[in-house]
């Protein structure tokens, strides 16, 4: 249900302004803004958000970009670190420290009612070696170009101070002198950026039912969090379990590279007698050696995989939390507004019920002198209710908008890159082992037919035992069968799709057919055949409950050949040392 807003004629005002926050560049976006403001809201409002627009892609076309480096640690009990602040205000740079950003953030969060101020980066007091300093460095980074995005923290009087102040000493004297928050209206003549935000305060429209909205919103982000929360663990989980897995192929890469390097001096020394035996262990030294160098190459790709979940699924995943965090700061603030406004509220109600109980009593001078102190407790009514109002119309007509299309752009960016780093990487997997089978002179149909064979139950890599006629002469076997010869079986010659332009064979998880009873079941079903599906599915249950073999593939998952109900999903190819990916796409 649409929330039903106090004001109708400016309702059209809160979308406007959510619009202007979420995408200042959306042509769409302000052609319908506009529109709406035009028709609800008069000539007024419809000028208003177009001036505004304007503004914020002077802004945009202008972004002010801040650099911090340079740190700094100081000696003694109470040490501490600087950093070096540059950015075009200030070309010579300020140095800062840890609380001076918290000051600002303070600062910035008091004065700006309704708008979710970037969370801090956590802070720690022990253990602050090199590392933990350039990763600090690095946040602190984050931090401050994401405030100055925003264009009305961007011009805020405290924020340009804190960039521009290089003498410690005025630094000082200015925070112990700020007010954080300035009476309304005061800031029109010296702080642009919260006079502007005071005035889209002013213009955006208070829901009839803001309650309801609100507790719909804190529902939103806890279910949030929680969700963030979970996919960050198992994100963090499959990072450190694909660092195990690519250590488990170095293991394997070295078993394999250690067969040959220990056997091969065995094989050069072999008598004459046993020359055959000497040919084909050649022959196996050989085959040893280019899988040792394709397993290498696997392993590569296999070490990418955890830089590659850490880029993109673990860091997305820290940077919409920190989003979370600013989002219930705010929260946090309304409801600290209201519990001041509950209080200011109950006071005023007692003086007056006091007030009243004297001019009952017949006592109206002791009444009257009571008029001023009302009053002045009236008026903190007045103010808390406003601030309350004013966070509120902040959060529903702006953040809310915002935050939740900021979301669905992050996560759409982060694992559409994650999805584009797979599909390179599933590439290379195909040229490492289609480079592979040319290596070994096999052929790729004959392979696919085995290997449905071997999944199937049927130990299809036993099927390529050499006959006696291969065993006494090496070279028939080469000339006339081996492995790239036709093994007679049509069943097996069905999948491949040949070798490509560049003579590499060239193989798909679409070239494979299903195999075992299930794909009996599918293909009957599929033509339409009712009774022939039945049988197929008798036989299936039939093989199920008989020695388990057909579950070759080792108890479910995704059969890259077809059959199973995991064939459906193939299994991604694991990634490698590609080009180092971009990070994940700047928050807007």
């Amino acid at each position: 249900m649409a929330a039903k807003w106090s004001n109708d004629g400016d309702a059209s005002a809160a979308v406007t302004s959510s619009m202007a926050e979420v995408s200042l560049g959306d042509d769409e976006s302000k052609r319908a803004a506009g529109g709406a403001g035009g028709a609800a809201g008069g000539g007024g409002t419809e000028e208003f958000w177009r001036t505004e627009f304007a503004w914020h892609e002077e802004c945009a076309s202008e972004p002010l970009l801040v650099m911090i480096s340079d740190p700094k640690t100081t000696s003694g009990f109470k040490s501490y670190t600087t950093y070096l602040v540059k950015c075009a205000l200030c070309p010579g740079g300020v140095r800062r420290r840890f609380s001076d950003w918290e000051w600002v953030r303070g600062v910035l969060a008091k004065r700006y009612d309704g708008v979710a101020v970037p969370a801090m980066p956590e802070k720690r007091v022990m253990n602050q070696g090199k590392e933990f300093i350039e990763g600090r460095m690095s946040d602190l980074t984050d931090f401050t170009n994401e405030v100055t995005r925003n264009p009305y923290l961007r011009y805020d009087a405290s924020l340009v101070k804190f960039l521009t102040v290089a003498d410690t000493g005025a630094w000082d004297s200015y925070k112990k002198s700020t007010v954080a928050s300035p009476a309304p209206g005061a800031a029109a003549e010296d702080n642009e950026g919260l006079a502007r935000w005071e005035k889209v305060i002013s213009v955006l429209p208070l829901p009839e039912d803001a309650e309801a909205c609100m507790t719909a919103m804190r529902q939103l982000v806890g279910e949030t969090e929680a969700s963030i929360s979970a996919v960050l663990h198992a994100a963090r989980k499959f990072m450190d379990r694909s660092a195990a897995y690519a250590a488990s192929l170095q293991e394997l890469k070295d078993a394999v590279g250690g067969w040959k390097a220990k056997t091969a001096p065995i094989v050069d020394e072999m008598p004459e007698p046993l020359e055959i035996t000497r040919a084909h262990s050649a022959a196996l030294l050989e085959s040893l050696g280019h899988a040792s160098t394709a397993m290498a190459q696997w392993h590569d790709l296999a070490c990418f995989q955890p830089n590659e979940v850490r880029l993109f699924l673990v860091t997305g995943m820290e940077v919409e939390m920190n989003k979370i965090r600013s989002f219930k700061d705010v929260l946090a603030q309304r409801e600290s507004a209201q519990n001041a406004y509950t209080t200011a509220w109950h006071a005023l109600d007692r003086l007056e019920f006091q007030q009243k109980k004297l001019r009952d009593g017949g006592k109206a001078d002791k009444a009257a002198k009571m008029d001023a102190q009302i009053a002045a407790a009236q008026e903190t009514v007045e103010s808390t209710k406003l601030k309350v109002d004013n966070i509120t119309r902040g959060i529903l007509g702006s953040e809310a908008g915002k935050r939740t299309l900021d979301r669905a752009r992050r996560f759409a960016s982060v694992f559409g890159q994650l999805a584009s780093l797979n599909i390179a990487s599933g590439l290379r997997a195909q040229q490492l082992w289609s480079g592979f089978l040319m290596d070994m002179d096999l052929n790729t149909e004959e392979m696919v037919g085995l290997a449905q064979k071997t999944l199937a139950g049927e130990r299809g890599h036993l099927n390529r035992d050499a006959s006696l006629q291969e065993s006494l002469n090496p070279d028939a076997a080469a000339s006339g069968g081996g492995a790239g010869a036709d093994d007679g079986d049509d069943d097996d010659d069905d999948g491949g799709d040949g070798d490509g332009a560049d003579g590499t064979p060239t193989v798909s998880y679409d070239d494979f057919v299903e195999v075992g009873p299930d794909a009996a079941v599918r293909r009957a079903s599929q033509e339409g055949d009712a009774g022939g599906a039945a049988a197929a599915a008798t036989a299936a249950a039939a093989a199920d409950d008989d020695d388990g073999d057909d579950d070759a593939w080792g108890g479910g998952g995704a059969n890259p050949f077809g059959g199973g109900e995991a064939a459906e999903t193939a299994a991604a190819p694991e990634p490698v040392s590609a080009p180092a990916p971009a990070a994940p796409a700047a928050d807007e």
